[in-house]
């Protein structure tokens, strides 16, 4: 019997080809490395992105809050000061009256001489008046007025009725006793800064109309 002849031995691989296995190994590991990381990060981001919504889907949904109603500012009273106890008024002091000067100073006494012009009337009159003042007070007699005019003459007696405290100026009273004038009127001389006095008479006529005479006098004795 014939005995059949053995296979023939492969030869061995070059070293060129294990070399070139080996870079495909390495590929295909790279790769798999690859696929398996960005799944492993797919699966994470994944899980992550699960969570989340999770946590919001868990997370109780809170209710709007009403906006709360303005509370009303109450309004500020004011409160009036206190008034203080009130003090009760001073007691006024009785007013002094006041103290009526009894009589002229001493230099009224004298002669007194000036022209009075009369007034109220048709035409304007134009004659002597003379005043005798003697010391006198209030209420008593204090002297003598004369009217000379061209065609009359008239004489009467004063009478002191008062005397101003500040301007002290005399008030007297007139009576004539001759000649044809007025029987009554009122005299009022005030003494004037040169000196003089002013003499005022006021009185009413025999028909009833106003009768004025004016006249500066000044003292001759």
């Amino acid at each position: 019997m014939t005995t059949p002849p053995s296979p023939p031995t492969p030869p061995a691989p070059s070293d060129s080809r294990w070399h070139t296995v080996g870079i495909i190994v390495a590929a295909v590991i790279t790769a798999a490395a690859t696929v398996t990381a960005g799944l492993m990060g797919a699966d994470s981001e994944k899980t992550e992105s699960e969570a989340g919504r999770s946590v919001q889907a868990t997370a109780p949904v809170e209710s709007p809050t009403p906006a709360a109603d303005p509370t009303p500012t109450p309004s500020v009273i004011s409160t009036p000061p206190s008034t203080p106890p009130s003090t009760p008024p001073p007691t006024p002091t009785p007013t002094q009256p006041t103290v009526q000067a009894e009589r002229p100073a001493p230099e009224w006494a004298g002669t007194w001489v000036g022209t009075a012009t009369e007034s109220n009337s048709d035409s304007t009159d134009s004659y002597r008046v003379r005043l005798e003042l003697t010391g006198g007070a209030v209420s008593g007699d204090i002297g003598e007025v004369h009217y000379e005019m061209r065609d009359s003459r008239c004489q009467g007696d004063l009478t002191l009725l008062a005397v101003d405290p500040v301007s002290e100026a005399l008030s007297l009273g007139e009576y004539i006793r001759t000649g044809n004038c007025v029987k009554g009127g009122r005299i009022t001389l005030t003494p004037l800064s040169d000196g003089t006095l002013d003499f005022a008479y006021t009185g009413a006529k025999v028909d009833g109309s106003e009768q004025s005479v004016n006249a500066v006098l000044a003292k001759v004795r």
